[in-house]
């Protein structure tokens, strides 16, 4: 008894199914699935035409869950580029993620100073040396916040810990 191949567009709204994907992400998992490229363009086309695929919104979505992580722009950007979201996409849904705010502003500046003082909470002011001030660089830095802000922080903790 064989088994019969998925359709491609079954195959994509199952692999959907599983969460939000960018058009590269659901394409190339379909021709990885050894579907021929004509059936993968009309299975992402057809999702596109329904509303399903939507690199914009997909994208505005990260830059959500992101900031909801005290994540900053650049990780979620460089994020957004390896699923094959477009430059252009990226940069409009950053901006009308931003927009959403209404007034009010994202202060990555305060989330990644949030970061910091959080990660040497309990430590003494001979605790915070360059070791430490190095540790939460670090960890500012995987967490995709840009070097202007990640110095702010390092030289506020060295302040903290002068006093």
């Amino acid at each position: 008894m064989t088994k019969e191949k998925m359709s491609a567009r079954d195959k994509a709204l199952w692999y959907l199914g599983m969460g939000d994907k960018s058009i590269h992400q659901v394409r190339e998992y379909l021709l990885k699935k050894e579907y021929e490229e004509a059936e993968a363009e009309e299975a992402v086309a057809w999702l596109i035409d329904k509303g399903f695929l939507d690199d914009e919104r997909y994208a505005y979505e990260v830059f959500r869950n992101e900031y909801g992580k005290n994540r900053g722009k650049r990780r979620t950007v460089n994020y957004l580029r390896q699923k094959g979201v477009d430059s252009f996409v990226i940069e409009d849904a950053y901006y009308q993620f931003m927009d959403s705010f209404e007034g009010e502003n994202i202060d990555e500046r305060a989330m990644a100073l949030e970061l910091a003082q959080e990660m040497v909470r309990g430590l003494g002011a001979d605790q915070i040396d360059e070791k430490m001030r190095a540790k939460v660089g670090r960890k500012l830095i995987s967490r995709g916040f840009d070097n202007s802000n990640v110095y702010y922080c390092l030289s506020k903790l060295k302040e903290m810990a002068e006093e």
